[in-house]
């Protein structure tokens, strides 16, 4: 898989939340968006509390790495969509960060 077509896929993915979501204003959903980032950065923390057996008993025995891999996924597709609803092209702002950590010395 490539940017290409995991661009395609948040374009997609888009598409069919404005769908759903067409009653509510734009800004408001552009918002929404920018909250579902933090509730799956807060999954994805708890799999990595059980994951690394920081959890209750009962959350521990749920822990497995494709619950984890998942959500990662998550919250890169999140953030993925949110940057769209700003018109940021991901891949010339990774190339643009990239170019910047290079140059910093450690």
């Amino acid at each position: 898989m490539n940017i290409k077509e995991i661009n395609q896929f948040i374009n997609e993915e888009i598409k069919r939340l404005e769908e759903y979501y067409s009653e509510k204003d734009k800004s408001e959903l552009t918002m929404a968006m920018g909250l579902k980032v933090i509730e799956e950065l807060g999954e994805l923390y708890d799999e990595i509390l059980k994951n690394k057996g920081y959890q209750r008993k009962e959350k521990l025995q749920k822990a497995d790495e494709e619950s984890l891999k998942k959500e990662f996924a998550d919250v890169i597709f999140t953030i993925l969509i949110l940057a769209k609803r700003f018109s940021i092209d991901i891949e010339d702002a990774v190339k643009i960060k990239m170019d910047e950590i290079r140059k910093r010395r450690y």
